[in-house]
């Protein structure tokens, strides 16, 4: 479903101060904002391409086609900490660039090889994980470049541009590569997703804006690593941001796994009306998305985020309770889709934002690896249960109790005091 790992993919701070120049008029943030775009659009694009080249191509099963997910996801839970050390003492502009750089070469092996007919198995296995590793670098590396690209005081409307990217990318992504897949094969449709990874290197290079260098320090790898953890926890509103979305992204994974149960076995929706409920989701993120710092700035930005976290959780009681003919289960699916999605892509917005305000500048990479740790890390938990919980409780009874878990992740952000109380954001 389209809410995986929410919270996680970026997400105006109000004051007293006159209101800077329009975003869309720095060329360098307009450059990033293309950059990863055009990037996120292409990993749309395999996501959905690889897999099915394994099965077309090279007769995969189920359970390579696991390990190939697998595989790709692995890098996001045991690497950021490491990336995260190195990004705070490099440029991460550069560690952008070659982290696309090698994406190129990466996925255009694929058909490069296929067209010769030695594609194999474990070559689309060393793609996925090398292209987890560096999917990490890029991701950590743009989320730390931003706030000194754009200032503390325009992270919100920053945040909420490239979110909006992201959720047009998800839109976009799916049909482009159907599209692709008919119309010249599976591998050679990664052909896009390569093109996507070199625009954005050639975009990234050209933005003029250098970060300030960072101070010469002695290595000491493992401490750095702490000092990155020992702030995630410590600083009140990132702790309260990083529980909420660690639960509700462990919660979301019990609706993912018996909707799809439920819609396709239960109901018999078919394949072609749950990517419509999908679609659905991905147009709700979009609207939230583009609201999200507009929120934040009218009600407060602690309030703003309690709020966007009710929404996203309260919406999907409706799936189990839903009842009728399939056009009217049909029209409550999408309608709970629309409003959970729009939570989450204000939350998304309104996360990013709160974490990177409140994170000091030499350690906005290792927090932002801490932070995408606890997010991977949620992920298989909820998986796991999930299955557990449809195989012996059933799906239908599985999605009554997931709501639980949604509103227990609003607990975090409505019992730490300074995040009730939070209005505005820190600005240095």
């Amino acid at each position: 479903m389209a809410q995986t790992l929410a919270h996680d993919n970026a997400a105006e701070a109000s004051g007293t101060s006159p209101t800077p120049p329009s975003l869309w008029r720095n060329r360098d943030f307009v450059a990033l904002l293309c950059a990863e775009t055009v990037s996120q659009l292409g990993s749309q694009i395999t996501l959905f391409a690889l897999p099915v080249a394994a099965v077309l191509v090279l007769g995969a099963d189920g359970g390579q086609i696991g390990l190939l997910k697998t595989l790709f996801t692995l890098p996001y839970f045991v690497l950021p900490l490491a990336v995260g050390v190195y990004l705070d003492r490099r440029p991460r502009r550069g560690a952008m660039m070659v982290a696309n750089a090698a994406r190129t070469l990466l996925v255009f092996s694929i058909p490069a090889v296929a067209w010769l007919h030695l594609l194999t198995m474990n070559q689309l296995l060393v793609v996925a994980l090398l292209g987890g590793f560096f999917a990490v670098v890029f991701d950590l590396a743009y989320a730390a470049y931003l706030p000194s690209l754009v200032g503390r005081d325009r992270l919100g409307a920053a945040n909420s541009l490239i979110q909006t990217g992201y959720s047009t990318a998800f839109l976009a992504g799916p049909g482009i590569a159907g599209l692709l897949v008919n119309a010249f094969g599976a591998a050679s449709a990664l052909l896009a997703d390569a093109l996507s990874y070199l625009v954005s290197f050639v975009t990234i290079a050209r933005i003029r804006f250098r970060e300030p260098v960072a101070e010469r320090r002695p290595r000491r790898p493992f401490a750095e690593a702490w000092e990155g953890l020992a702030a995630l926890f410590r600083i009140g509103p990132i702790r309260a941001v990083a529980l909420h979305a660690a639960i509700y992204n462990a919660s979301f994974q019990l609706i993912e796994v018996a909707f799809l149960v439920y819609a396709l076995n239960t109901v018999g929706l078919g394949p072609g009306a749950f990517g419509l409920v999908v679609t659905v989701g991905g147009v709700g993120g979009l609207v939230g998305a583009l609201s999200g710092a507009r929120i934040g700035r009218r009600l407060g930005y602690g309030p703003a985020m309690v709020t966007a976290a009710l929404v996203e959780s309260l919406a999907y009681p409706l799936l189990p309770a839903g009842h009728g003919g399939r056009t009217a289960l049909l029209v409550v699916f999408g309608l709970t889709f629309l409003i959970g999605g729009a939570g989450t892509g204000a939350a998304n917005v309104l996360v990013a934002t709160i974490r990177q305000s409140h994170t000091p500048d030499e350690l906005m990479a290792r927090v932002g690896a801490g932070y995408r740790m606890m997010n991977a890390g949620a992920v298989p938990i909820g998986a796991a249960l999930g299955g557990v919980l449809v195989t012996a409780l059933g799906a239908r009874t599985t999605m009554w109790i997931a709501p639980f878990g949604l509103l227990a992740s609003v607990l975090p952000l409505v019992l730490t005091s300074s995040f009730r109380r939070l209005r505005t954001l820190p600005t240095g």
